[in-house]
């Protein structure tokens, strides 16, 4: 047959059905737009409705058929994703917001620019929560579909970044995976059971992945709100009795109560007399993870610390063995997070300085609290930036030999605290601390984020096993750690790894 365009066109055929030039030219970012083939969907009237806005399964198009669509805050701004429109983005004729018009959550304007991401760096890490959760009136319930959404047609550039997937070698655990699961989940694509909730507790909360975003998404709060959604307080995933209360992820039924007398008695053994007071201008919370039978060593280093520098003001009572609602808010136990909270926010609202032990409780009292009305944040301070205020820094050194530091996940990501430690070990040892491969921002998380340790204590091992890969090939003596879960989980998968707390360091200066 001959005519070519001229046969189609008696035929009443477009050339773009025949294989023509609009085929050829089909954009793979646009087909990107689509749900993946692999995932179950259903057609008809129930079929779910495609999590991109604008964008739906089905013949009506949208970006996905390659057509264009609409920002409804910006009607100015273009939806299509072709080779032609790139060009014209950075020619500076049009503007191209992600995924057919979305913006995510995060920001008032657009997200930044690959190019432009150092100047948005601090702007990134100072968004713990969306805007619109400030003062709500419980914490997150439901899931962010935005943020899913942007996930789950993400090139996975974060997939690196992720500890879980990377000591794991499993593409479900890591971040694209993860939230992945909770689209399927949320849709109703496939069932509620134990191997499909399973990649939602394969979560750190380290926020390596969030570094890594170029949207600032914090897929660890997604995914704690999606444990919630799944009936995360009834799955247990491991046959594993709990071995303390908070281990609650290890267990079924209802979360046992913090027994504030048990822990209390604790650290009241162990503090020193004077430092038991009703009143005093600031208060020690030492945190649930130095508050264990196996720290008792580490809470005498803290008191024999705090005297060799100085301290006359911070005190212990009661009040000091309250939990900030960390632990239960990991574990799906968003209630009983929420009333630890409140009753904590109320008994602190009498001292002028709250100082956390744990960096897990004081980035959750300062990024958390907001969510539910409770701001604290200028009122509690780490442990490390208290201590860190009272030493003279142009003294002379008192220890020997070469450290590592490891910077942990909430100390660094969750409050952006890397220089300070760095700044006391090289006043301590006269020579700054040796770096791990991966440092900073860029830091290994060495695998005590809740709820990992208690759901899944092997991975969670396997996360410990790359941190210490690092340090025995770093050349050091001795690692040095700012967080007491830090410690422990290090040390319980080496039990002869020279591990310590930087307290217990600065606790062997002489007066």
């Amino acid at each position: 047959m001959g005519g070519g365009k001229g046969a189609l066109r008696a035929q009443g055929a477009r050339p773009e059905a025949a294989g023509g030039r609009g085929q050829a030219q089909r954009s793979p970012v646009r087909d990107a737009a689509r749900v993946r083939e692999d995932l179950p969907v259903r057609r008809g009237a129930d079929a779910p409705r495609h999590p991109v806005a604008g964008l739906a399964e089905g013949p009506r198009g949208g970006a996905a058929a390659g057509g264009r669509t609409r920002n409804a805050a910006d009607p100015g701004v273009c939806g299509r994703a072709g080779l032609g429109h790139r060009r014209m983005q950075r020619r500076g004729r049009v503007r191209h917001p992600p995924f057919g018009g979305i913006r995510p959550q995060r920001f008032q304007g657009k997200p930044p620019h690959p190019r432009c991401r150092r100047r948005h760096a601090g702007r990134l890490r100072g968004l713990h929560a969306a805007p619109g959760n400030v003062g709500r009136k419980g914490m997150k319930t439901r899931s962010d579909s935005r943020d899913t959404t942007f996930c789950l047609h993400c090139p996975t550039l974060c997939l690196s970044r992720c500890p879980v997937s990377t000591a794991t070698a499993n593409l479900s655990f890591s971040p694209w995976g993860k939230q992945s699961a909770a689209w399927r989940l949320k849709s109703k694509l496939v069932e509620q059971s134990p191997a499909a909730q399973t990649p939602l507790w394969m979560c750190l909360d380290c926020l390596a992945c969030r570094e890594a975003c170029l949207h600032g998404i914090d897929v660890p709060s997604n995914l704690a709100a999606a444990r919630l959604e799944n009936g995360g307080q009834s799955f247990p995933l491991t046959q594993r009795r709990r071995q303390t209360d908070r281990e609650l992820a290890a267990s079924s039924g209802p979360p046992a109560p913090h027994d504030v007398d048990h822990t209390w008695r604790l650290l009241r053994d162990v503090a020193p007399s004077w430092r038991r007071v009703k009143e005093c201008p600031a208060l020690l919370v030492p945190g649930t993870e130095m508050l264990r039978e196996d720290c008792v060593d580490l809470l005498e280093a803290l008191f024999r610390m705090l005297d060799k520098v100085g301290d006359k003001v911070l005190g212990v009572n009661r009040d000091s063995a309250l939990e900030c609602g960390h632990h239960s808010y990991a574990h799906a136990w968003h209630k009983a997070a929420d009333k630890e909270a409140r009753q904590a926010a109320k008994r602190f609202g009498r001292y002028s300085r709250v100082v956390f032990g744990s960096p897990h409780c004081a980035s959750f009292v300062r990024l958390r609290w907001p969510e539910i009305g409770l701001d604290r944040s200028r009122q509690a301070i780490t442990l490390l930036e208290f201590v860190g205020r009272r030493i003279d820094l142009s003294g002379p050194a008192f220890h020997k030999g070469r450290v590592a530091w490891h910077d942990p996940c909430h100390l660094s990501r969750h409050l952006g605290i890397y220089q300070l430690p760095r700044d006391i070990l090289k006043w301590a040892c006269n020579h700054p601390p040796v770096e791990l491969l991966h440092h900073r921002e860029k830091s290994q998380c060495c695998g005590g984020g809740w709820p990992v340790p208690s759901a899944a204590p092997d991975v969670a091992r396997n996360v410990s096993a790359l941190v210490i890969n690092e340090f025995r090939d770093c050349g050091a003596d001795l690692l040095l750690v700012g967080c007491a879960q830090c410690r422990r989980q290090l040390r319980h998968a080496a039990p002869d790894l020279p591990v310590r707390h930087i307290i217990e360091l600065l606790a062997e200066k002489q007066t």
